[in-house]
């Protein structure tokens, strides 16, 4: 029983046994049963009262602990061990935790409501949040309560996948200079306090130190005074790449092996590292959990060029034509495949090749009306690559090389070689005249990677930011250039990054306005999604593939792509209002796992078709 209602049952107790007095003095003779009331009246008021008492009691203030992560806040903790109340200590903490209820909860509840608004207003990104909690006097004097306490934060920051050091600090005396700073500066005690001890040993002014990170402020404090734990215990980056390559069963001393994209990036929430690979004959796409090291995507393609000498052989035509197709269809399917299409002088080919296998899955032919020209005095592929390579200055006895491309295709009506490969540090393009072996086109460009590094390390944001755009600006221009645009929770930037020398030809930078409507979230967008897809998570494997902050005619929205064993989904979600702005559904086809259109079938009602 809640203790507002013991005490209203009090009060009533206390009304009746009033009038019952007052009954009894205008009464010569009370009989017996009304004495036996009156008895079991004060008997339940005792009883009652012990029980007000005792709730009373357990509800009383037992002291605070507060979080700073840069936001910082304050939980009121009853002696019971739960959150009476959370208030906010700053600016940043009052606008992340605006929605927040600030009422009685759990502690585990209260700090994972705090952790997901600071996450959603970038204020905690990559597992690698420091978080410093302090108890006031009281909890500190309580060591029963602050063990309890301290294990029950740790466990929930745990749960959370966002933070990376848990520091513990005790307030034993009181400071009237730290609580001037905490006031000043809008901080907890705690935080002051390391604020005033790293003030006191640089001689630096105390402003300056107050903009100091909480990671450069542990630096300044005595190791014994301080419990530090490290809670995520993400595995490295050097550890992901060696989980994925034992998988794909390769080895970086015998084998060559380029690395095009490694990053700590997120799968439906949970911290993971995105891997893209290439050995000469296969590609490699691998999501890897951050925590686990437990393997959640694996995806072993065979390369672009290997697909198309596999058409090419089986077409019988060598390597002698020109391709106008050239695309993997992977996104969402159970078999992924490659389609080509090219022609020689006489016909045309259109193939399916299965991206995994490398088998052919279907094919076409048809004749052409074109005029056959003279190509006996082409120079082969093979002595292409070596002029490309050359030119390169790339051996690929010492070095490791891997064409992505490899074609034979015209330039301005010119018969052409065009080639496409990667070291592990650059990418190049080029045009080989396939009649002189001239270079009509070369490029040496930085890796997408690299230029995003760039660009993030420029605006001193972490790789936690929604990318709007990224582009490689290079056909018909003196100076190639990668277009990124990306946001954070505070601010927009758009970079231009020399796609050959590394530099920042151009970047701008927009402060986002506070009063921006708020968005519902990446987890509620979802949710709506599969919704509106008749969807339950809990009871169908459902599989996201993208889940992306980006635009719709300005509009900001939730890009999101997912499927089924049946179906594939592309869900734009309104990120303000939470309105579905596009939707669209294909099937899967039962014998070649094909996208098909919902809507449009062929004639034969056992397949359908791409429509």
């Amino acid at each position: 029983m809640k203790t507002e209602v013991l005490l209203r049952s009090i009060g009533r107790i206390n009304d009746e046994l009033i009038a019952d007095a007052e009954s009894e003095a205008n009464t010569k003779r009370k009989p017996g049963w009304a004495k036996l009331g009156t008895m079991a009246a004060c008997l339940a008021l005792v009883l009652c009262t012990g029980i007000a008492t005792h709730a009373i009691r357990s509800n009383a203030t037992a002291g605070t602990f507060t979080m700073d992560v840069n936001p910082s806040v304050e939980y009121t903790i009853a002696k019971s061990g739960s959150v009476k109340n959370v208030r906010s200590l700053n600016s940043d903490a009052e606008n992340a935790l605006s929605d927040v209820a600030p009422g009685k909860q759990s502690v585990e509840t209260a700090l994972t409501r705090t952790v997901a608004a600071y996450e959603a207003c970038g204020y905690m990104e990559n597992g690698e949040a420091t978080v410093l909690i302090s108890f006031d006097s009281r909890l500190d004097a309580n060591a029963e309560l602050k063990a309890s306490l301290s294990a029950e934060i740790q466990q929930a920051l745990e749960q959370t996948d966002a933070v990376g050091t848990l520091v513990f600090h005790s307030e034993l005396t009181e400071n009237a200079e730290a609580a001037k700073i905490a006031e000043e500066f809008h901080v907890s005690l705690g935080r002051a306090d390391w604020i005033l001890t790293a003030a006191n040993k640089t001689g630096l002014p105390t402003d300056e130190v107050a903009r100091m990170s909480l990671d450069e402020l542990l630096k300044f404090q005595e190791v014994s005074g301080i419990s530090s734990v490290s809670v995520s215990k993400f595995i490295s980056l050097e550890e992901a790449k060696k989980i994925a390559l034992k998988d794909a069963k390769l080895d970086e001393l015998t084998q060559k092996i380029v690395f095009t994209r490694e990053e700590l990036n997120r799968n439906q929430g949970k911290p993971c590292y995105l891997l893209e690979f290439y050995t000469g004959t296969n590609q490699y796409f691998y999501q890897i959990d951050a925590k686990s090291g437990s393997i959640i995507y694996a995806g072993k393609f065979i390369t672009l060029s290997e697909a198309k000498k596999i058409a090419l052989d089986d077409a019988g035509c060598k390597d002698k034509v020109s391709f106008t197709e050239e695309t993997l269809v992977s996104g969402g399917i159970k078999t992924p495949y490659y389609r080509l299409v090219f022609a020689d002088v006489k016909t045309q080919w259109t193939y399916r090749i299965d991206a995994v296998l490398g088998i052919v899955l279907e094919k076409k032919q048809k004749e052409t009306a074109t005029t056959e020209s003279d190509t006996a005095d082409f120079i082969s592929l093979e002595e292409a690559k070596k002029i490309a390579l050359k030119d390169a200055k790339l051996d690929e006895l010492v070095q490791k090389i891997v064409f992505t491309r490899e074609e034979l295709s015209r330039n301005s009506g010119k018969p052409c070689y065009i080639l496409e490969f990667y070291t592990a540090k650059k990418q190049y393009s080029y045009k080989v005249d396939a009649k002189d072996g001239s270079i009509m086109e070369a490029y040496h460009f930085i890796l997408l990677a690299d230029a995003k590094k760039i660009a993030l390390d420029d605006a001193g944001v972490s790789e936690k930011v929604t990318f709007t755009e990224e582009t490689l600006v290079a056909g018909g221009i003196k100076s190639p250039y990668y277009y990124f645009a990306f946001e954070s929770a505070t601010a927009r930037w758009t970079y231009k990054i020399d796609a050959v020398l590394g530099v920042i030809m151009d970047k701008t930078c927009d402060k986002i306005i506070s009063s921006t409507p708020e968005f519902i979230g990446l987890e509620k967008a979802k949710q709506i999604a599969l919704e509106d897809a008749g969807l339950d998570e809990a009871a169908q494997k459902i599989v996201f593939t993208r889940e992306e902050l980006s635009r719709n005619s300005g509009k900001p929205c939730y890009i999101l792509e997912f499927y089924t064993a049946e179906k594939q989904y592309s869900y734009k979600v309104d990120a303000v209002s939470g309105d579905i702005l596009e939707k669209n559904t294909k099937w899967l086809s039962r014998q070649e796992s094909e996208p098909v259109s919902e809507t449009v079938q062929s004639s034969d009602s056992n397949q359908r078709r791409i429509g």
